[in-house]
């Protein structure tokens, strides 16, 4: 999915359904500072789909979903949430999103858009077709 296609995506999801973007907590947009010191302390580079998604929406609650940000202030912080996690998760990723039944939705560490599916049973599997766009967009906008 291309960047202009999110956007109207988003668009179109927030105008349909209003009360999701009222009722959303909302972290902060990351600023190229706050994406260095994101990808510093977690020794990673970001894809650069997800540094846009963090510059434009910021994460936290989103849509239906919930993404983790660079909003180090945040419950939802990428950074928190991966070291709080980290002796579970399989070295190498990054947890971004969670499926709310105990399995996390990962990329990895070199900013590949590959997203991955790591289950409670430790089962770590690449979601074919799918960027980290397209992934975002399926889970916060119900595609």
């Amino acid at each position: 999915m291309q960047r202009s296609e999110f956007i109207k995506a988003a668009t179109d999801f927030f105008e349909r359904k209003p009360m999701m973007l009222e009722m959303r907590s909302s972290d902060e947009f990351a600023d190229d500072e706050n994406i260095s010191r994101v990808e510093s302390e977690l020794s990673a580079v970001l894809p650069d789909s997800y540094k846009f998604f963090l510059s434009q929406f910021g994460g936290g609650e989103f849509g239906a979903s919930e993404f983790f940000s660079a909003d180090a202030a945040s419950e939802y912080s990428l950074v928190k949430q991966n070291q709080k996690w980290a002796q579970i998760l399989p070295s190498g990723f990054l947890v971004f999103n969670d499926d709310q039944s105990g399995g996390w939705y990962m990329f990895n560490k070199l900013g590949d858009e590959k997203v991955f599916y790591f289950n409670p049973d430790g089962e770590l599997v690449e979601i074919q077709g799918k960027g980290i766009l397209d992934f975002i967009s399926e889970q916060a906008f119900l595609r």
